[in-house]
């Protein structure tokens, strides 16, 4: 699986320039923040900060997606959902409401 750091030099014309001190700074300033939204919304001039800040985010929505009782491997088309295995989850209230 290709990391961050892959995908921006795979696409950006000025290589990884500008991402590492960006993410020094989010590494150092985001604890001081109420979330990464707030973080990113202070430093909403610094497109390096955001394109990172916002890459983290997918990858953390991802992971945890991943380990959800909801996931489902693309890879395999008869996959589907063990509804008896999410019983304590969202999608039975959500599939219930009317």
């Amino acid at each position: 699986m290709p990391t961050i750091l892959d995908q921006i030099r795979r696409v950006s014309r000025e290589g990884d320039q500008g991402y590492f001190p960006a993410a020094r700074l989010i590494s150092d300033g985001v604890r001081l923040s109420n979330s990464i939204d707030d973080f990113l919304d202070i430093h909403q001039q610094n497109t390096h900060a955001n394109l990172l800040g916002k890459l983290a985010i997918v990858g953390a929505i991802l992971s945890a997606e991943r380990s959800s009782k909801l996931f489902l491997n693309p890879s395999n088309i008869y996959n589907k959902i063990d509804m008896a295995n999410c019983e304590d989850t969202w999608i039975i209230k959500f599939v219930r409401m009317q």
